[in-house]
């Protein structure tokens, strides 16, 4: 018996998503297959991908990792546009998420003790 279903993906993992039927009930955890389900990845990144595969830019088999795949490929090009630095930005954000948040983190553990004179000729003046 054919039953639509709703399908609600992860957006910061596209990996998996879950699945209900039209009254709510809940069917599962869908994964998906072949290479994908390797490496973390946004809807957005994999529209990029298979854009690329589908322009002939990019090339992967079924069982290969295309997020790894495409970051190997983008770390040495020879020259790069503002698009392609914004892939490569994201691909290292999926590769370390801790990335993206160490930054504010290791601000906020300085201590106020780490305070720097500055000497402006007669005028001293302290960092806070």
């Amino acid at each position: 018996m054919r039953q639509p279903i709703r399908v609600y993906p992860n957006p910061t993992d596209m990996r998996e998503a879950w699945a209900y039927l039209t009254n709510g009930a809940e069917l599962g955890r869908l994964s998906v297959l072949d290479g994908w389900r390797y490496s973390r990845h946004t809807l957005r990144l994999r529209r990029y991908i298979l854009r690329q595969r589908r322009l002939g830019r990019f090339v992967f088999a079924g069982e290969q990792d295309p997020v790894q795949l495409l970051s190997k490929s983008q770390r040495h090009p020879s020259k790069r546009s503002r698009k392609d630095g914004t892939v490569v930005m994201q691909l290292a954000k999926m590769e370390d998420p801790t990335q993206a948040t160490d930054l504010p983190a290791t601000r906020s553990q300085q201590s106020e003790d780490d305070q720097t004179s500055i000497d402006l000729g007669d005028l001293k003046v302290q960092n806070r």
